[in-house]
């Protein structure tokens, strides 16, 4: 195995790493009940975009579509997160705001229409 090769299995290696790492944050994510408060979404943004320039970079530099497809699923696991968390905080701000309305109606008419 040449020194080219060797640097090219380990970069593959730990890409493929890399993407099995999104699952465990994906799965807190889609687990947290207080909208995700924590996950940056800029920052995840930021880590799509740099690698939806490694994709481009890949396929048409490199002309590598292996490595293309890898890091394209980097890019897709990337929006899967913020994705999540926005739907997190969507679901989180209605749930408040929910709780908010029924701690602020009046007894017996949470629920009732307002028809005359």
């Amino acid at each position: 195995m040449t020194s080219v090769e060797f640097a090219t299995a380990v970069f593959t290696l730990c890409n493929v790493l890399r993407v099995l790492a999104y699952v465990p944050q994906i799965l807190r994510i889609a687990q947290d009940v207080d909208g995700a408060r924590a996950v940056s979404c800029g920052t995840w943004g930021l880590f799509a975009v740099s690698h939806l320039a490694t994709v481009y970079y890949t396929a048409v530099v490199a002309r590598d579509p292996v490595m293309a497809a890898l890091f394209g699923c980097n890019v897709f696991a990337c929006l899967v997160i913020v994705g999540l968390t926005l739907l997190q905080r969507h679901r989180s701000a209605r749930s408040r705001a929910g709780i908010a309305a029924a701690a602020f109606s009046p007894p017996g008419r949470l629920g009732q229409s307002h028809r005359a």
